[in-house]
């Protein structure tokens, strides 16, 4: 299945509800897979949220990715979205990652990552 582009929470809640049946049964299996910042000329991105001299850019980016990975790790749905919002971070696979991020947080359990 390959996710393209959801207009916002709304739709990614409308499919994650529709494919959450899917996501729990044991015989499915679902890899998301993504790179994370996309930084410099070629991407038009230059966002760095602590851009201090004594800090390298390259460790500002990984800071950032690894900022974005602790809301997933933590199924923290609405903290994902605020915070690629909040920076614009380029997650490449940030639709999936927030479809499989809303299907997690559905009553009916906690899928594990």
């Amino acid at each position: 299945m390959v996710v393209g582009d959801l207009r916002g929470r709304d739709d990614c809640q409308k499919f994650a509800d529709l494919l959450l049946k899917y996501f729990l049964e044991e015989r499915n299996l679902f890899i998301i897979s993504s790179d994370f910042c996309h930084w410099g000329p070629r991407y038009s991105y230059y966002y760095l949220e602590e851009p201090l001299p004594e800090i390298p850019i390259h460790k500002s980016i990984e800071k950032m990715d690894m900022k974005a990975i602790q809301f997933i790790t933590e199924h923290q749905s609405e903290g994902f979205f605020n915070y690629l919002e909040a920076t614009s971070l380029s997650v490449c696979g940030r639709n999936p990652i927030s479809l499989f991020l809303q299907a997690s947080l559905k009553p009916c359990g906690v899928l594990e990552p």
